[in-house]
């Protein structure tokens, strides 16, 4: 059995210990620097890591490869998550500004407020 064979458990093992620790730390990295960038960061460092791969076959190396691969991981998927709910938001203000402007349009006698709900108008 070659080394990279054994090396292979311990190179998924710290993908997903890196994956955590970025999981861990994401919310305060992404208060500080904000989404966009720790996103970008995290799809630098879940591709780049790849290509350093073809060229080292040593286990450390693959190991220390797959933590910054997993780091990239995490910070993406908590950035991620966090976009989609800052966008959800405005995304619901509209639909229910549209949904108030298509009832007074075809009902004018008709009051909802601003979620698009019967009452008055605030």
């Amino acid at each position: 059995m070659s080394t990279l064979t054994q090396a292979r458990p311990v190179a998924t093992g710290s993908l997903l210990l890196g994956t955590v620790a970025a999981e861990i730390v994401a919310a305060a990295v992404i208060k500080r620097f904000g989404g966009r960038i720790v996103l970008a960061a995290g799809a630098v460092l879940l591709g780049a890591p790849a290509l350093a791969m073809l060229g080292h076959e040593s286990p450390a190396a693959m190991v220390s490869i797959s933590v910054a691969r997993g780091l990239g991981f995490g910070l993406c998927g908590v950035a991620t998550g966090a976009l989609a709910a800052r966008l959800r938001l405005p995304l619901i203000f509209a639909a229910a500004s549209v949904t108030a402007g298509v009832l007074d349009s075809f009902c004018p006698d008709r009051r909802v407020d601003s979620r698009g709900r019967p009452g008055r108008r605030a």
